[in-house]
Order: structure tokens, then sequence, then C-alpha cells
């Protein structure tokens, strides 16, 4: 189960599912967002502080309120992006079938509107992730478990982080206003 996602109300506060669409529903792909997405920022032992901080969010701290909802935004859009594929295919004894109820007026999505929906989730989602890394990357000293973790370093190591470090890639007369334009 989801970790950060167990309601309908929490699914439906960053994407509008379709009220038949429960949180088990879409539960595998909550989590594989979790895993791949969530999990390589935060670092095991933080991810596991913030379980725990859920639990009880009334005793979160602003901070960590502010970071879980950069969280929870990103994992349903990016198990949103995930899902799309299965929600628009089943899987059974008559091999794969798409939805297509005459009497209900549902028809399955044009593939175009489907790769167009799949594409702007994905977006999404990543945008999310870049605001949660920017948001942990502004307040290090509310997290004081990510910032002695691996994953914060690792966060530091491969970029550029001053002027200086880019003149040695580029010419650009160690200016500040040239390395941030």
């Amino acid at each position: 189960m989801s970790q950060f996602i167990t309601t309908k109300d929490e699914l439906n506060t960053y994407y509008k599912f379709n009220s038949d669409v429960k949180v088990s529903t879409i539960d595998n792909h909550l989590l594989t967002s979790e895993e791949d997405f969530l999990l390589p920022i935060l670092g095991s032992a933080f991810f596991d502080e913030m379980i725990i901080k859920y639990a009880d969010q009334p005793n979160m701290t602003t901070d960590e309120k502010a970071l879980l909802v950069h969280m929870q935004r990103s994992e349903v859009e990016l198990a949103g992006w995930m899902a799309v594929d299965d929600f628009n295919v089943s899987f059974g004894s008559a091999g794969l079938t798409v939805l297509n109820d005459k009497q209900s007026g549902i028809a399955p999505a044009s593939e175009a509107r489907t790769e167009k929906l799949k594409l702007s989730l994905k977006r999404r989602g990543l945008k999310s992730i870049d605001r949660m890394i920017g948001y942990l990357y502004a307040n290090p000293a509310s997290f004081d478990t990510w910032k002695l973790s691996s994953a914060f370093g690792d966060g530091l190591e491969y970029f550029i982080n001053t002027p200086e470090e880019f003149q040695n890639f580029h010419d650009i007369n160690n200016s500040r206003f040239l390395y941030i334009k």
C-alpha cells in the first residue's frame, strides 16, 4: 500500500480521477512512484522518517507538511502517468481488451488523447519532483536526516554550484551574472 496516499481525498487533491477509481485501483503505481522517484531523492532513512511523520500529521512542522504536499503531488501525477496504459487496456482470458460500452456512452480515448494525457502527467510529475527537490535544498536545516544522508550529497556532487566551478568548463570571466543567466 502507498505510504503517503491512503485516501481517495488525498488522491483527488492532486488529480481528479473518476469516481470509480479507488486508491487500491492505482496503488501499485503509487508504490512504483514512491520506489522509483521519491525514495532515491529522499534516501531510505528520511523516507522512513516521513512515513512515521505522515502517520502523525498534526505534529508535523510547517516545512514537513509543505514537503509532504510536494511528495504527494509528485507521487500521484507520476503514478497516473504510469497507470494510463493499464487503465486503457485490460488483460484477461480474452486477451487484451479495451472498454467499449455503448449503453453508458463510454468509449476508449483515442490514441492521440491517451498520449497527450500521458505526456501531460509525466511533465507535471517531473516538474513536481523538481519543485520537491528545490524545496529540500532550499530548506536543508529543516530536514536533518535527509541532510546527513548520501541522497543529499549525491544531489550536489554532479552539479555546478558556483561561477568558479562553471568557469572550469566555459569562460564566463568568473561572472556570477552570466552564471545565473
